[in-house]
């Protein structure tokens, strides 16, 4: 199975194919043996298609700065501690696909195929597409994501009905991130 690129913005895949890209695109066979039983299918599925490969923009960006991706393997060993934290509070799967903004950053996928961003240097996981081929665009054509959109794909679930205790919160910048609510266990990383 391959990563749905059927309905992405033209110029994102201009700039996919500069980089090396094309459909049916499959590094798997390079993968090593801890690579191979690590991934999570939906992980598994975008590094066979774009392992390896380095992605700079071309453009200014439509509403923010975009930012390059680099689908380096040894990204997934970063930050795995912070990740067990983050698959305990949003009781999901995660894995490292990417370097992003210089390495100042990781590409996260859950095992339902809905990206993040990890900041390296700051505390946040923030949620970024409900699938990876949105998270392209976003990143690659410069768009912003809102609130509204996040809080679509990652309803905040009711502390009462579920166990896990999150709220999407905004910071500064307006960027929609998990935030633990009142209550929840300290301890977690940036959601104290």
């Amino acid at each position: 199975m391959c990563v749905d690129m059927e309905n992405v913005d033209p110029r994102v895949l201009d700039v996919l194919r500069k980089s090396g890209w094309h459909e049916g695109r499959d590094v798997r066979q390079t993968f090593t043996p801890p690579l191979q039983t690590s991934l999570f299918s939906k992980a598994q599925e975008v590094m066979a298609e774009f392992g390896g490969i380095c992605i700079e923009p071309v453009d200014a960006g439509e509403t923010v700065v975009p930012s390059d991706i680099n689908f380096d393997p040894t990204s997934m060993t970063y930050s795995r501690n912070r990740l067990d934290e983050f698959e305990k509070i949003l009781q999901v799967k995660l894995a490292t696909l990417a370097f992003l903004d210089n390495r100042h950053a990781l590409l996260i996928i859950d095992d339902i195929g809905r990206i993040y961003y990890l900041s390296l240097v700051g505390p946040e996981l923030i949620p970024i597409a409900p699938d990876f081929s949105g998270c392209l665009e976003l990143f690659l054509l410069g768009r912003r994501v809102s609130r509204s959109e996040i809080e679509a794909i990652w309803p905040e679930n009711k502390p009462s009905h579920d166990p896990v205790s999150y709220k999407i919160s905004q910071n500064m910048w307006n960027t929609p991130f998990f935030e633990s609510r009142e209550g929840h266990e300290k301890g977690e990383p940036g959601l104290e």
